[in-house]
């Protein structure tokens, strides 16, 4: 028999994302050097890694764990009203 240890379940996405974290704050410059040296289909990829991670979702056949890519919504601010040419209250 092998040497059994009980198997920890982890977001590897979540680890991923804080070790990147991690190097980001112990030198910045590297990282950003590192990044930049990526071709931008990688930093692409390497984006999509970053804003991934394991959601539970229920199916028939019970719960299951998914990657999913996580989308913040973005702050759209409306347009400003445009002033009409039949108004002219000044």
């Amino acid at each position: 028999m092998g040497i059994r240890f009980p198997a920890k379940k982890i977001d590897e996405f979540q680890f991923f994302k804080k070790a990147a974290r991690q190097l980001g704050h112990r030198g910045p410059e590297q990282m950003k050097a590192m990044v930049a040296s990526l071709t931008p289909e990688l930093q692409d990829r390497l984006r999509t890694v970053l804003h991934t991670k394991r959601v539970t979702i229920r199916e028939a056949g019970g719960k299951t764990m998914v990657a999913r890519r996580i989308i913040k919504a973005r702050h759209i601010l409306p347009k400003p009203e445009e002033k009409k040419s039949g108004d002219s209250h000044n």
